[in-house]
């Protein structure tokens, strides 16, 4: 019988080299190939990085309205997730009109896409200026605040 007990104390059971949690999963698409990064040690909930990762490939121009985005087991088994993570996701992003739903066809993109990106673009855009400008009167200065975003740009360029 196996017990808790059984690989709280045993070395050997794990492996010697762990994977990390991220994850750049390539999409095939008719001719292209499109990435989506999933983190698994980002606070922020798979789904959301999922719906995240959609919209950037709208706002860099490598998906366009009326492409068809991966059938939820396909992406699920993709990024080796629930598929109810990723149901969850386009459901959110069916209701925020990012996708529409066509039965018996799959999920595609809207034609309101678009402008649904541009405006979460602008809106982050909106908020990275109020955090400066919050930093900034709680008393940070430019160099730690220059520090920080290439601390972050390096984190990004780590994951691709």
């Amino acid at each position: 019988m196996l017990d808790g007990s059984t690989f709280k104390n045993n070395d050997n059971f794990w492996p010697a080299k762990i994977q990390p949690l991220t994850k750049i999963v390539p999409l095939y698409y008719n001719t292209s190939t499109l990435m989506i990064t999933i983190d698994g040690h980002s606070p922020v909930p798979i789904f959301e990085q999922v719906k995240s990762g959609l919209r950037g490939l709208l706002a860099k121009g490598l998906m366009k309205p009326g492409d068809q985005v991966p059938a939820i087991r396909t992406l699920a088994e993709r990024l080796l997730v629930n598929p109810n993570t990723i149901a969850r996701a386009y459901r959110e992003l069916i209701s925020e009109g990012f996708l529409e739903s066509r039965r018996g066809e799959g999920n595609f993109v809207s034609g309101k896409a678009r402008l649904n990106v541009n405006g979460s673009l602008e809106q982050a855009k909106q908020r990275l200026q109020e955090s400066v400008q919050f930093a900034r009167r709680s008393g940070l200065n430019w160099k730690d605040i220059q520090s920080i975003n290439a601390k972050s740009r390096g984190e990004e360029d780590e994951r691709g």
